[in-house]
């Protein structure tokens, strides 16, 4: 009678701690699953951006990296193996960043250099100035689609006020080699 007591109190002792055990164990799997859940996608990010950067979507891709450097930083902080991550997702920003100021640039002196030319040949009819203006509306509103996403990105990116003062320097150079060739021409 001893035996099968102490054999009943072991067995309904032992499925009794089993439960908490299993519990914990159960929320250590689901912790589990969540973190390679992460490392999963913090892995395909490279790929993400590859994709949003060919379809010169540069705020998604800035977007994307913000995401997945605040889950490097708060869920994913204790893992070693990711920090190369990090540095190159800080490498894509700059390449972002680098892209979208060289972008910014060529479309901003393009269209200084264009109204510089619509100024001149807009001196003739006026018949041709309501053509003229449409056309310079049309024109105006595609700059600012193309445009405006730079802007917004750059200025997340913090980079817009060093593109600006790039901006500045290359319209002093172009300024510099009109003047200079103006004068030339004029002697």
């Amino acid at each position: 009678l001893r035996a099968t007591m102490a054999s009943l109190r072991e067995d309904l002792g032992l499925r009794v701690l089993r439960v908490p055990r299993k519990h914990l164990r159960r929320r250590n799997m689901l912790k589990l699953r969540r973190t390679v859940g992460l490392m999963t996608e913090v892995k395909r990010t490279q790929e993400t951006i590859q994709i949003l950067l060919e379809a010169e979507d540069y705020s998604g891709a800035l977007d994307v990296i913000g995401h997945i450097q605040t889950v490097l930083r708060e869920d994913l902080a204790g893992l070693h193996g990711l920090q190369h991550v990090s540095r190159q997702l800080v490498k894509f920003q700059r390449l972002i960043a680098g892209t979208m100021s060289s972008r910014f640039l060529a479309l901003a002196v393009a269209l200084d250099l264009e109204g510089e030319d619509t100024d001149r040949a807009s001196v003739g009819d006026d018949d041709d100035n309501d053509d003229d203006d449409d056309a310079q509306h049309s024109k105006s509103w595609a700059f600012k689609e193309k445009i405006l996403p730079l802007v917004r990105g750059l200025t997340r990116a913090g980079y817009l006020q060093q593109t600006i003062a790039a901006y500045r320097s290359k319209l002093s150079e172009l300024l510099t080699s009109v003047v200079k060739t103006s004068v030339a021409a004029a002697l």
